[in-house]
């Protein structure tokens, strides 16, 4: 075969622009290359002299086009469970497309100086996806004042 007829079977083709495959760069909009990934961000709220929540936003690196759970529970750190803030755990279900949940913490209030205070809530058991950042620290910041006086109205005797 001479050179010009590997011309005419190779180059031909190209100049019509007939090729024997199309290549495409793009996924398909329904095909996923890799489940998300969890993260959990800080939060921190002022205490306040009643009850209140603290809200951590537990979030996806992508929406997905299936259902991803994760579970959570509260840890204490400085603060003290049933006295700062309500122990809380359970599964938080995102549904496909959805990107964003809020998990809301009971804090509960009092009107007593005191440090801000601390608390964890960490991620567990994904599914569908895996955990990015699996903990993030939830601060109750402290609204009394130093120089408030607090008088207790029961726990004592007076003389008669």
């Amino acid at each position: 075969m001479t050179i010009y007829k590997y011309l005419y079977l190779f180059l031909l083709p190209v100049l019509l622009g007939l090729t024997a495959c199309e290549i495409e760069n793009e996924l398909p909009v329904n095909e996923i290359r890799q489940a998300p990934k969890i993260s959990v961000s800080p939060a921190s709220v002022v205490e306040a002299d009643e009850n209140n929540t603290l809200d951590f936003e537990v979030s996806l690196s992508w929406d997905y086009t299936q259902e991803v759970k994760v579970d959570y529970q509260t840890v204490p750190e400085t603060a003290e469970e049933a006295i700062d803030f309500q122990s809380t755990s359970g599964t938080i279900t995102f549904s496909p497309g959805e990107a964003s949940r809020i998990v809301s913490i009971p804090v509960i209030g009092e009107n007593i100086f005191e440090n801000d205070e601390t608390f964890k809530i960490e991620l567990s058991n994904p599914v569908n996806a895996s955990i990015l950042v699996g903990a993030a620290v939830g601060t109750i910041k402290n609204d009394d004042d130093v120089n408030e006086l607090v008088i207790p109205t029961t726990g004592y005797n007076t003389p008669e």
